[in-house]
């Protein structure tokens, strides 16, 4: 396993974003237009992928190739930090300061207010793919996106990967009480949301999940966000689909990757996005 501070290259390199269709979407944040470039490649039912650090880096990439060669079409929205490419450290603290009114790092208890124009983007991706619904796949700065999402109407499944946020209140989640009832609601409509982290992550903590258990699971019941078995990974790391993904076959993240594609083709495969599907 790569320690957390190990730099690693992709294992291939991934298909760069010239070669992804480039547009725009234009939605709202607090009252004010907001523009987002967007990048789309591949065929399929849709995914939302998030960036989980500033940048559109090349293992972001690489995970989205992944998604595409099995079977889905890939939409990554431009939130911050450059392209095809991390920030480098002595930015990232800058482009989050940049974007505070975006995006509320240390805020527990609410969610950042980017979260309702990604919901507006969904309701796009929805319309223009002519579908019921859509998945979204947010890791890090972005994991807790990911389930707040779940309350859109167009969203279908999620995935949260290492949700990092609030940052610095492990015990306290990245959205409101209010917002929390609505999305258990959803999920009770829709299906379960599954989340990863890894065992030692300090970024996402042991903290983390137990919050998340306290406030959308029901015990006895089956978990509206699963936060135990194969959703706590062995080992030290931080990014379980990209940067510490291990490649080697039945390796944890590898069983973890085959997982969340067997829920998204169940959850939002063209075959089955005329209806509600349930597990």
């Amino acid at each position: 396993m790569n320690s957390p501070s190990e730099i690693r290259s992709v294992p291939i390199p991934p298909i760069p974003l010239e070669e992804y269709e480039r547009w725009k979407f234009c939605g709202t944040l607090t009252r004010r237009p907001k523009n987002l470039t967007v990048f789309s490649r591949g065929k399929g039912p849709s995914i939302l992928l998030l960036q989980e650090l500033p940048g559109i880096n090349r293992w972001l990439l690489w995970f989205a190739d992944r998604l595409v060669e099995r079977g889905f079409r890939v939409h990554i929205p431009h939130l911050f930090g450059p392209l095809e490419r991390s920030a480098e450290k002595s930015n990232l603290l800058k482009i989050l300061l940049f974007r505070r009114r975006e995006f509320r790092l240390f805020d527990a208890h609410r969610p950042s207010p980017i979260v309702d124009c990604l919901s507006q983007l969904c309701d796009h991706i929805r319309t223009e793919s002519n579908t019921s619904g859509i998945a979204v796949i947010g890791m890090s700065l972005t994991g807790s996106f990911a389930i707040s999402l779940m309350a859109c109407d167009s969203v279908r499944a999620a995935v949260s990967a290492q949700p990092a946020l609030p940052a610095r209140t492990p015990h306290a989640l990245h959205m409101s009480p209010t917002d929390i009832q609505i999305i258990r609601d959803q999920i009770d409509k829709k299906g379960p949301i599954l989340a990863y982290r890894f065992q030692t992550d300090s970024l996402c903590p042991p903290e983390r999940f137990h919050s998340l258990d306290r406030d959308f699971n029901d015990p006895g019941e089956r978990p509206r966000i699963r936060v135990s078995g194969n959703s706590v990974i062995p080992g030290e790391g931080h990014s379980v689909f990209t940067h510490h993904f291990n490649e080697s076959e039945n390796h944890p993240t590898q069983i973890a990757f085959e997982e969340i594609v067997n829920y998204l083709q169940r959850r939002i495969s063209l075959e089955e996005n005329k209806a509600v599907v349930s597990d």
